[in-house]
């Protein structure tokens, strides 16, 4: 009988937990909670501190503080940030290393000094667009004049009207003449 609860206590987990919590718990098998909190605390990438995380949280259900839950939605909103730019793993970590920490959880402003740490270039350009989209009203605005001088005007308007959004303040008037 025994036995028999135990297959069907399995079973009604398959059914009722997520394939992708499954699959994440699985790939990090459940080790010391110092041990995997300390991996979850020194990972840098957010989608890999986000599985971690995850996995953690899984193994020791009544061990995840609210910071940590916290943490975790924080940088499940940077991961969906990093989504919708050209920034990728190799180019996240091509900053001093004093900046992935904050800019992981998503603090725009040291996104944008990770990004004036770059020379010139498409790295460079990646941390603009990673700011400016975690809200950095300098970063939009900095975007919509690099594309304006490109020439691509849908581009540029696009970043101006998240600079707009964001607090950014725009000249009144347009002319030709320096006061």
């Amino acid at each position: 009988m025994k036995n028999v609860l135990n297959v069907l206590l399995v079973v009604i987990a398959v059914l009722l937990v997520p394939k992708s919590y499954c699959q994440t718990v699985a790939t990090t098998s459940c080790q010391s909670s110092d041990a995997m909190y300390k991996a979850f605390n020194d990972a840098m990438w957010p989608a890999e501190a986000v599985k971690l995380g995850k996995a953690f949280q899984g193994c020791y259900p009544n061990n995840a503080s609210p910071e940590m839950v916290s943490r975790i939605e924080k940088l499940q909103a940077s991961e969906e940030v990093l989504r919708k730019t050209s920034l990728f793993r190799e180019g996240f970590f091509a900053v001093d290393k004093g900046f992935l920490r904050l800019t992981a959880l998503g603090d725009p402003d040291t996104a944008l000094q990770a990004a004036n740490s770059l020379p010139e270039g498409s790295r460079h350009i990646a941390w603009l667009q990673y700011a400016a989209l975690l809200g950095n009203a300098a970063a939009s605005k900095r975007l919509a004049n690099h594309y304006s001088e490109l020439g691509q005007a849908n581009e540029a308007a696009k970043w101006l009207k998240l600079a707009i959004e964001h607090g950014a303040q725009m000249p009144t008037t347009l002319d030709n003449v320096r006061k």
